[in-house]
């Protein structure tokens, strides 16, 4: 009997360490990048809502490192520049990080934190073309879990046969 209630027990710790981890590992991460389309539909355009479009936009979306900002914009009529966080403010087009003068443009945002864009072309910036946003670095997020619910199976297993020793 003992022998018998023991394998059950090892049989159903083993079970249950196993689904734990199974479930853990099959937890869903959003790891692919995103790719946001600067103002959605609108483009990277001088927006009749000025710099407050741009603002309403970034705030409704959430960047994460590796994530691709869409700026859709006609070769000629725009640019997009990656600038200093003084040079947006002050719409400064000297200097830029980088720039990216034919559209549209893909920007793979490279590092967590703020990130700051502005259209180079006269007035542009000052009309309200820029944007800036904040990118998160991206963490798994079952990372943890699976940490978690491991120990939890092992503490379980090491309870059950604990048990049974002391029996």
């Amino acid at each position: 009997m003992c022998s018998s209630t023991l394998f059950v027990i090892l049989t159903a710790s083993l079970l249950l360490q196993q689904h734990i981890i199974t479930a853990a590992t099959n937890e869903t991460t959003d790891s692919d990048p995103d790719t946001h389309v600067v103002l959605d539909n609108l483009g990277w355009i001088v927006s009749p809502s000025g710099a407050a479009a741009y603002r309403t936009w970034a705030a409704s979306n959430e960047f994460d490192v590796g994530d691709i900002l869409y700026f859709n914009f006609t070769t000629g009529r725009h640019d997009v520049a990656e600038v200093t966080k003084e040079a947006y403010d002050k719409c400064n087009t000297t200097n830029p990080i980088s720039i990216k003068s034919t559209g549209p443009v893909n920007i793979t945002i490279d590092s967590a934190g703020e990130h700051y864009f502005i259209c180079t072309f006269t007035q542009h910036c000052s009309l309200g073309q820029k944007l800036a946003i904040t990118a998160r670095s991206e963490v798994p997020t079952g990372f943890v879990t699976r940490v978690s619910t491991s120990s939890l199976a092992a503490a379980i297993f090491s309870a059950l046969v604990a048990i049974y020793l002391l029996h």
